[in-house]
């Protein structure tokens, strides 16, 4: 068994992320961590950009906001899209984003709805 292991699955840690939607990252909120996606369990400490810690699930999934921008007609967000985290919402815009996970739900062209996303890839 090897002794220098810290975390067995590495799924929920404490640790300080590096993008969120606002200035204080809150328990809910999709956030980076580098080019790692999460979502904070519990409100970070202090701001992001001191570094503020909070416990952060990397993976599972989770009713978030995405916004439904781009496509020409019908849906702009379909169930099984990847979405990317892109300055404060999910979106499906790769071009500015970091990949976040994959839409469970459709949202409809140029709308912001709370659906279900599965978090990392």
């Amino acid at each position: 068994m090897a002794k220098n292991r810290v975390h067995e699955r590495a799924t929920q840690l404490v640790l300080a992320p590096t993008r969120a939607p606002g200035a204080t990252a809150l328990s809910g909120d999709p956030v980076l961590i580098g080019q790692i996606p999460g979502v904070m369990l519990t409100d970070a400490s202090d701001t992001v950009a001191n570094g503020g810690r909070g416990t952060v699930q990397l993976d599972g999934s989770f009713d978030l906001a995405v916004e439904a921008r781009e496509r020409e007609a019908g849906l702009a967000v379909a169930a099984g899209d990847i979405v990317y985290f892109d300055e404060r919402l999910l979106n499906v815009d790769r071009a500015n984003g970091v990949r976040f996970g994959y839409a469970l739900e459709a949202v409809t062209r140029e709308r912001t709805e709370t659906i279900h996303v599965k978090v990392g890839y």
